[in-house]
């Protein structure tokens, strides 16, 4: 073989790993707004586990209801999710499954709550979709977009864990400035 196509052989075949492993493994997502504060700032990267409860096959559609593509919606390797964890998931309101948010576990599948002067039941199994209900709150109390505002999030919409912020920027301040070295590198 030419040594241009091995080269060219071999820097597709890392793009192709590195892409694979972005989308199975490990993802980073940038923090936009203050509603998560103080836990997230505007502008930080965090890393999200996407192996933390499962690899997810399949995909879902806005409106909760999930949709076939190649595989039937799963986990591989399913693990619980675990109160107070905080979770990176998608928006069920939005359409297009680009909007993600970040939320604490406040109630598990089963679990009791009280809101706004009511009691709530957190449903367990869906009559037809066998999937769990979990009740997301955000970090800050002045963020509507969780389950105050969105409803029961679907078991299928959970991503995985926010495990740390490897580096922030303020996004308020130039490219060249701005970085907050003392959020480097936390873990939550």
């Amino acid at each position: 073989m030419k040594g241009w196509f091995k080269f060219l052989l071999a820097f597709a075949i890392a793009i192709i790993a590195m892409i694979g492993f972005r989308a199975m493994a490990l993802t980073i997502f940038v923090v936009n707004g203050e509603g998560l504060e103080p836990e997230f700032k505007a502008g930080d990267r965090v890393l999200v586990n996407r192996w933390s409860y499962g690899l997810r096959t399949g995909c879902h559609t806005a409106n909760g209801k999930l949709q076939t593509v190649l595989f039937s919606y799963g986990r591989i390797c399913r693990q619980p999710v675990k109160r107070c964890d905080i979770v990176a998931y998608n928006d069920p309101s939005d359409s297009t499954h680009t909007r993600i948010l970040l939320g604490r576990i406040c109630a598990l599948p089963g679990d009791t709550i009280r809101y706004g002067g009511r009691t709530i039941l957190v449903p367990s199994i869906a009559n037809c979709d066998d999937a769990d209900y979990y009740w997301i709150k955000a970090l800050s109390e002045t963020s509507p977009i969780d389950s105050r505002y969105l409803g029961f999030i679907k078991e299928p919409f959970i991503i995985g864990r926010a495990m740390m912020t490897v580096y922030s920027h303020d996004p308020k301040k130039p490219v060249w400035s701005g970085y907050r070295k003392d959020r480097w590198f936390r873990s939550k």
